[in-house]
């Protein structure tokens, strides 16, 4: 009998040697938490300026007007961007959209081409008006890039070329409190298209260089085709000091906006911040707090997959 216990006890007190000797595992290690990605500059900034130029494809002088602004943007780069609007008598109704008819209509346009500054007023010496001739559009902006922006704003995009899909991440960094309440300043986002060649009077006079001779063709460039937030944007909501804001939004882009094909590769993506509604602007106004301005605007990067 002893012969036949020993072995096993003593495999056994083997057994639970090895076994009391295993060291415990170590508790895994939470993950860490993704750090937030900031790419809106927290560093503060002067405006950058938007220029709404109303236009049209039977306004003569327009082109002269496409001329001065993209000599304009030449000069200052992405800090002065430009979205064409075409709106108005002078478009025979080609490539209107209903957000430029009534950014039309809200700034009372009723020469053309006319722009509007960062949607700034401008007084004239005679009036005070939003639409400015296209002789001053320099000087005003660059009274207007002079001045300190209380928001900085960044966007990256990229549209999916089978579905047509737009996704546009924008940052905004409030470097001061705006002046105006919380929920007053919004998000805009715009969709402008290069490259859409069609008829323009007053082409070969004023801008040759954009006039195509054997198809009687001009080419069209940053023309709106949508505003995907809407003519007055999405509100921000909240707009104090060091205040960062982030949303994504997306869009499907039609095939066709007012009869004219979207081609994806033309299309570029403007992203601004203003104050106030245009589709409400109070008349008169009665104090600095009312006043309807694009605070700053840039250029997404845009990439496609």
């Amino acid at each position: 009998m002893k012969r036949f216990f020993i072995p096993i006890i003593s495999l056994c007190l083997i057994a639970f040697t090895f076994t009391s000797c295993d060291p415990k595992e170590p508790e895994p290690e939470p993950e860490p938490e993704p750090k937030e990605e900031v790419f809106v500059s927290k560093t503060p900034e002067n405006r950058n300026i938007l220029l709404e130029e109303f236009t049209g494809v039977n306004c003569g002088y327009c082109p002269d007007g496409h001329r001065i602004s993209d000599q304009l943007h030449a000069t200052y780069g992405d800090k002065f961007l430009a979205i064409n609007i075409h709106a108005g008598d002078y478009s025979g109704g080609y490539f209107n959209t209903p957000e430029g008819t009534a950014l039309n209509s809200a700034f009372k346009i009723s020469s053309y081409p006319s722009g509007v500054i960062s949607r700034e007023l401008v007084n004239t010496g005679t009036k005070v008006v939003f639409g400015i001739s296209r002789s001053s559009w320099g000087d005003i902006a660059s009274q207007i890039m002079a001045k300190p922006s209380y928001v900085n704003v960044a966007a990256k995009s990229t549209i999916d070329s089978a579905s047509r899909k737009l996704t546009c991440e924008v940052q905004a960094y409030f470097t001061d409190s705006s002046p105006v309440a919380a929920g007053l300043n919004f998000i805009n986002i715009a969709i402008v298209q290069n490259n859409i060649w069609a008829k323009q009077s007053g082409a070969t006079n004023f801008y040759p260089e954009m006039y195509d001779a054997a198809t009687q063709k001009y080419r069209h460039n940053h023309m709106l085709r949508t505003l995907i937030t809407g003519v007055d944007g999405e509100a921000m909501p909240e707009n104090k000091k060091e205040t960062l804001y982030k949303k994504t939004f997306t869009y499907t882009i039609p095939e066709m906006i007012s009869n004219e094909a979207v081609v994806l590769k033309d299309v570029e993506i403007i992203v601004f911040v203003t104050q106030n509604k245009p589709s409400t602007i109070p008349v008169p106004i009665q104090d600095a707090s009312q006043f309807v301005s694009v605070i700053n605007v840039c250029k997404s990067a845009l990439t496609f997959k």
